[in-house]
């Protein structure tokens, strides 16, 4: 089995080299050392108390670059604790599964593992091609509302304080 991984982020690039794929069983795992999806803006979101959505989707493709032979989607939820400062990530498809306490380098790393691609059965010849795919999206909320039509988690601390 001989594997090509470009990589398509839409939140930090990766380059290929730098994603590691895992076989565990009958499932595909994704993980990258260098994978940050932290960026500034959406720190200072986060630091105002918003949560950020994080979609990623993993996909397969055997012998033919044209059809995708599988796909796993995720939306991870990311929030921000002020007092500790750490983040909290959450799962929202199935059963949701939540970590929280995680420093900033740390979201990434918890997040791949819990994406995973079941796999198909490969032929030794076979060419396969993975493809990460990861984008942070809009809250709606915040697209329709100024920051004068709101008070802010830190405007709140700050009055209390």
């Amino acid at each position: 089995m001989r594997a090509l991984v470009p990589i398509a982020l839409f939140v930090a690039a990766v380059p290929a080299g730098q994603l590691s794929l895992d076989l565990r069983g009958d499932a595909l795992f994704a993980s990258s050392r260098q994978l940050n999806l932290i960026q500034p803006r959406l720190l200072a979101k986060l630091k105002q108390g918003a949560t950020v959505a994080f979609d990623f989707q993993l996909s397969l493709w055997v012998g033919s670059s044209t059809t995708v032979s599988r796909r796993a989607l995720e939306r991870f939820v990311v929030s921000y604790d002020l007092w500790e400062e750490r983040f909290a990530v959450t799962t929202l498809r199935g059963t949701p599964v939540r970590a929280t306490g995680l420093a900033v380098g740390n979201v990434a790393n918890w997040c791949l593992p819990n994406l995973s691609l079941p796999m198909p059965k490969l032929q030794t010849a076979d060419q396969v091609r993975v493809k990460l795919e990861v984008r942070a999206a809009e809250n709606r909320r915040d697209l329709e509302l100024s920051p004068e039509e709101g008070v802010s988690l830190t405007q709140l601390i700050d009055v209390f304080s």
